[in-house]
């Protein structure tokens, strides 16, 4: 019997731990996460995760690369990725969840009962199917909530909502106006109520700036003819001012002191989700090597194991997801030689096939 979702489901006190789980885990989600969610740093994060992932060999044939490219992308986003297992024509395909409810009261995790929701173009599909019948990749986990998945920015929330705030503030002052002031002498702006049209001349106002206005209008970034300053419109050189007017922009631009904080907590947030900040932003190529070594070994080994102990547990006992090719050649080609070094090595066809130049 699938009890959870009854629509009078059996109700349960809450202790006092959980409820403040909760509590925690909404405001993470709602909060910070969100706020992070919008950021190129943690697209930066999610990208390289789906990319790592999606670039992997796998055994099985019924997971796709596009599968392993969503589990990495959600894993970083949300912490958790869930498929849907569905027969057809007698072999295993996998439907990505958008989104999900677990509910279950055996520690089994087969005997969890899922509703998953399932975006189509034009549907969206609500399945109810117990936990053998879904693949889940949990992410952050912990002993509390096994069931929960959580993201890097979800857990590290005061760094993800400090990142998602300066963001903000940035695209505040960039998004403000923009403009060059162009001073004049007191008396030659021409007042707000100015009618162009009216044509009694002890009312009309002269401006004897339209000239100029009209130029500067036209010129569109070309260069422009305009009058000089330096007769002190018609007062004599002695009332000139010492150089012709300088325009003044008014624009973006932020203190230093903020895009220095932008940048050191982009690094906070890049070391979260496991990426070397080297590797995001190089200074040399040995950095990106290093970075990109670190990263595959330290970061995402670890993950396609979880990622491949979930696909053996509920689709292939044998299935295994190897990171090998994503190694660069140049880290094979000096495994190669030191294989054959000085002759006393291995034999160049096994060195080969060892560092992984040929199979």
């Amino acid at each position: 019997m699938i009890w959870p979702f009854k629509k009078r489901p059996e109700k349960r006190a809450a202790s006092f731990t959980d409820a403040i789980l909760e509590a925690h885990y909404n405001a993470a989600a709602t909060g910070a996460s969100a706020n992070a969610r919008a950021t190129a740093a943690l697209e930066t994060c999610a990208g390289l995760w789906s990319r790592a992932l999606g670039g992997a060999e796998i055994s099985t044939p019924w997971v796709t690369p596009d599968v392993l490219a969503i589990t990495g992308r959600e894993l970083v986003r949300r912490g958790e990725a869930v498929f849907l297992i569905e027969i057809m024509d007698g072999q295993p395909m996998l439907y990505a969840a958008s989104s999900w409810d677990v509910r279950g009261r055996s520690m089994n995790e087969d005997e969890w009962v899922y509703q998953l929701y399932l975006s189509a173009p034009d549907d969206t599909r609500t399945r109810l199917v117990r936990g053998e019948q879904v693949v889940h990749v949990r992410y952050g986990a912990d002993a509390s909530s096994p069931w929960l998945g959580k993201s890097p920015v979800a857990v590290a929330s005061a760094t993800g909502r400090l990142m998602g705030n300066l963001e903000g503030r940035l695209a505040q002052e960039t998004g403000g106006l923009s403009a060059y002031l162009l001073p004049v002498p007191h008396g030659l702006v021409q007042p707000p109520d100015h009618d162009p049209d009216v044509t009694d001349p002890d009312t009309a106002t002269f401006d004897p700036l339209s000239g100029i206005k009209d130029t500067l209008r036209k010129a569109r970034g070309n260069a422009a003819l305009i009058e000089t300053t330096a007769d002190a419109w018609g007062k004599g050189g002695d009332e000139a001012p010492r150089q012709d007017w300088e325009p003044k922009r008014i624009g973006a631009n932020p203190p230093e002191v903020l895009e220095a904080l932008r940048r050191s907590t982009e690094a906070s947030v890049f070391s979260a989700c496991g990426v070397p900040p080297s590797l995001v932003a190089p200074s040399q190529a040995t950095g990106v090597r290093e970075g990109w070594r670190l990263f595959l070994s330290g970061t995402m080994a670890p993950v396609a194991a979880l990622v491949a102990h979930e696909m053996r547990r509920k689709l292939d006992p044998a299935a295994t997801i190897r990171l090998d090719r994503l190694h660069g050649l140049d880290v094979r080609s000096r495994v190669f030689s030191s294989l054959v070094r000085q002759g006393e090595g291995l034999s160049a066809d096994a060195a080969a096939e060892i560092s992984g130049i040929r199979r």
